[in-house]
């Protein structure tokens, strides 16, 4: 995609994201991980730069709520949600779309 790191990851030139990615390569080559790892592995950094490198404090999210959880229960949450859903917390990548044998 033309222009992708200009408009969305603006925070990484493209050769710091070449120079991540194929170490990745070689990583997952190296430990032989299956593909949806590298596949979530690189979505998760495209996200992650692709967004604000600095989120909003805990404390300013619980005043959104009109401090109707404080920052201990919020954090309680988190953790109890955190448990519940294990590694279902992934985002779809190409390689969710592709089967092969």
């Amino acid at each position: 995609m033309a222009g992708y790191m200009e408009q969305v990851q603006k925070y990484i030139t493209e050769g710091m994201r070449t120079i991540i990615i194929e170490w990745l390569f070689e990583v997952a080559e190296d430990r032989r991980f299956v593909p949806e790892t590298l596949f979530h592995t690189v979505s998760y950094i495209n996200n992650t730069y692709a967004y604000e490198t600095e989120p909003a404090s805990l404390e300013y999210l619980c005043g959104k709520t009109l401090h109707s959880y404080t920052a201990e229960e919020a954090t309680k949450m988190q953790s109890e949600v955190s448990i519940v859903i294990k590694d279902e917390m992934r985002n779809p990548t190409i390689i969710s779309f592709l089967r092969y044998d």
